[in-house]
């Protein structure tokens, strides 16, 4: 039988595979996708379905070398063509190993940082996730700003939903998965996860070195737990901002007739903790205080707003201590002045937010009203359209600002912390002996 006429079964198998494989990875890598067929396993078994053949035919060649010319084909038409098949297919797959292998290696040596905040879409109109959205924009700002970064880091956002058990159990997985970072927003979850993270760590961190970091912003809590070479604050503090509105209501109260405080604040840790400084700085309770559930819309907060305080309508020697945030503040705001609930207002920083300032803009000239910012490094306010955005931008510029340090020089990041003047150089601030931020700031006055 000679060359022409022979009938080269294994050869026409070989060339069959062969364009099987090339017409299947033209099609993956250029045009289509191919639902649960994985590339690289699909190369590997046309790799070893390859071998198999040259095996076999490089045996038919060899024992037709002593017989007739039988399998002489395979020499000539098919053996070269199925050597650089088997080639090619085992080339294809040490590039999909070698692609898998610097993946692996490129994220492990990326630092990952976990931004724990309040967003939900479905939740978007309750004033801790708007909080949670004003905050998301500080990240993307600071992605945006810093994209040099992202070869070395992972930063990323997940979502604690207010829920303290949530964010601790994010932290657990990421523990054992080797995150190293953690920055953490809102009073209600940072005081519970503040209280919990050593013994997260000491629990959950599958291997020894040095100790992962919490920071805390967008959380003013006096009852942050603050520990060395662990957990730090980066924010505005009921401390310095209820101290100095009872400061300034110390002075109102005694060049006016204003003799009624009262405090309307948000039903969760950060308005709690800003009445109990206020009241303490103070020194004296308030005349009436109204708790506000965070997830009551207009309607219901002024029916509340009415019930307890309706009869100071048009009371003007009347102060109103406000700490919320969100479309709670405009609509605090609102009702008091549709219930023709007079006097000054003392209105939390988070007011100063150009969204939830503006659908109030038309309506508070008629009050007279204070907030506060922090001091800028010229002796005036800060005064920016989202103050909550720029604390997270602050926070994760800052973080990354010692990590970054800490990769050329040899550095304690507890004293790196505390001793880093400059970031962020926008705002007059100093760090504490525990690691926590005290703002400068500021008392901006309207129509006084």
């Amino acid at each position: 039988m000679n060359e022409s006429t022979g009938n080269p079964v294994l050869g026409k198998i070989a060339a069959i595979t062969a364009i099987i494989y090339y017409v299947y990875a033209l099609i993956e890598k250029l045009v289509y996708k191919i639902p649960l067929l994985n590339f690289r396993i699909v190369t590997m078994l046309f790799a070893v379905l390859a071998l198999i053949l040259l095996i076999i035919a490089f045996f038919k060649i060899k024992n037709s070398l002593t017989y007739t010319g039988k399998y002489i084909f395979l020499r000539k038409k098919y053996f070269i063509g199925l050597i650089l098949f088997t080639v090619s297919v085992f080339a294809l797959l040490g590039l999909q190993y070698s692609k898998s292998i610097s993946d692996v290696t490129s994220n492990k040596e990326k630092i990952r940082i976990v931004v724990l905040l309040p967003i939900d879409k479905n939740k978007c109109e309750q004033p801790a996730y708007q909080d949670g959205k004003r905050q998301a924009f500080g990240y993307i700002d600071f992605i945006e700003k810093k994209q040099e970064i992202l070869k070395d880091y992972d930063v990323i956002i997940k979502n604690h939903g207010m829920n303290p058990e949530q964010a601790i159990n994010i932290v657990k997985d990421e523990l054992e998965q080797g995150t190293d970072y953690f920055i953490c927003t809102m009073s209600h979850v940072s005081e519970a996860l503040s209280a919990q993270f050593e013994s997260l760590v000491e629990n959950h961190k599958p291997y020894s070195k040095e100790k992962p970091k919490l920071i805390i912003t967008v959380s003013s809590s006096n009852q942050i737990q603050l520990k060395k070479n662990l957990i730090y604050r980066f924010y505005i503090r009921s401390n310095e901002e209820s101290k100095l509105y009872s400061d300034f209501f110390t002075k109102y109260k005694n060049s006016t007739k204003s003799n009624k405080l009262i405090s309307i604040t948000g039903a969760d840790n950060y308005g709690d903790r800003a009445k109990e400084v206020f009241q303490k700085e103070y020194g004296n309770l308030f005349t009436y205080s109204v708790r506000l559930k965070l997830d009551w819309n207009k309607e219901r907060i002024k029916e509340e707003l009415s019930s307890e305080l309706g009869m100071l309508k048009n009371d003007s020697n009347c102060t109103y201590f406000i700490v919320h945030y969100g479309n709670g503040l405009d609509n605090i705001i609102s009702s008091l002045y549709e219930l023709k609930l007079n006097g000054l207002l003392m209105i939390s920083h988070p007011i100063t937010v150009q969204e939830w300032y503006n659908p109030i803009k038309t309506i508070i000239p008629d009050y007279k009203w204070i907030s506060c910012y922090p001091e800028s490094r010229d002796g005036t306010c800060y005064e920016s359209d989202d103050i909550i955005r720029d604390f997270v931008y602050f926070t994760l510029d800052r973080l990354v600002a010692i990590i970054e340090k800490s990769k050329t020089t040899a550095i304690d990041f507890d004293t790196e912390w505390k001793s880093m003047e400059n970031e962020p150089n926008r705002i007059i601030f100093k760090i504490n002996d525990d690691g926590d931020s005290e703002i400068k700031l500021k008392i901006k006055s309207h129509n006084l």
